[in-house]
């Protein structure tokens, strides 16, 4: 004897979720997040800002000679911040920083981007800590920052160009979500803030290992304090010696400027 029976599922909820490209709704719901903000779990909001750095994100072309390469019109693909797209050294800049040995990463990565225009425009030049990231219109889609070992205060994401006289008067000062990564709107931009005490070299880079890996990435070297618990601490004893490590033959600068 076999019997049935009608099964009637709930349908989930929310059942109406915003359209792909409904940019106001994803917006509300970033503003909305907060942190706890309560005395076991304070948001301790840098209020007394030391470094500031306005940061451009994009994706560009580089010129390729005789037109050799894949990329559109024979270039080749690379992304930057503030013009500037980071190459692998052969030596990592942690043990370059820590023993003091030059030529493997630059300490000049600009504060600002060589040029200011209208970033979320369609008509593009031809010419390609509080941080503030632009997102750039050379190709548009949301961007995703990750800083390693550090949290930072997501204060705002907004959509259109970064205005400094009056952007700032918006944040989010009070409880703002804590978080190590971030996304950075398509035609937009978002702020963090961070106190800068763990000694050492974090890496900054976009969440997509395609763009992290066309050169959308930076090292922050956090310096020494006044403590051994504030000081990088020394490599371990299994560490290779410079005479057993290869990588240490030859300098390589960490970072090269789009279109030179």
């Amino acid at each position: 004897m076999a019997a049935t029976t009608l099964l009637h599922q709930p349908p989930p909820t929310p059942s109406h979720i915003p359209g792909f490209y409904d940019i106001d709704a994803a917006r509300n719901f970033d503003k909305s997040l907060k942190s706890l903000a309560s005395p076991e779990h304070p948001a301790d909001v840098p209020q007394h800002i030391t470094t500031r750095m306005f940061i451009t994100l994009s994706i560009s072309m580089l010129l390729c000679p005789n037109d050799s390469c894949a990329a559109p019109a024979g270039n080749r693909l690379a992304s930057s911040m503030n013009n500037i797209s980071f190459a692998n050294p052969t030596l990592d800049v942690l043990q370059a920083y820590y023993r003091n040995i030059s030529g493997y990463y630059d300490t000049n990565f600009p504060d600002k981007p060589p040029n200011l225009y209208n970033f979320t425009s369609d008509d593009l030049m031809t010419d390609n800590v509080t941080l503030s990231d632009q997102g750039t219109r050379v190709k548009a889609r949301i961007i995703q920052c990750i800083c390693m070992d550090s949290s930072f205060m997501w204060l705002e994401p907004v959509v259109g160009n970064f205005d400094n006289g009056t952007d700032p008067l918006t944040y989010n000062l009070i409880d703002p979500p804590q978080v190590n990564t971030y996304p950075v709107p398509k035609i937009g931009w978002a702020t963090i803030r961070f106190v800068a005490d763990n000694p050492g070299v974090w890496f900054m880079h976009c969440h997509y290992d395609r763009h992290m890996s066309w050169g959308m990435d930076v090292a922050f070297i956090v310096k020494n304090g006044d403590t051994e618990e504030t000081s990088v601490r020394p490599p371990p004893d299994y560490m290779p010696s410079c005479g057993e490590n290869s990588i240490y033959g030859g300098a390589e600068q960490s970072m090269y400027q789009l279109g030179a």
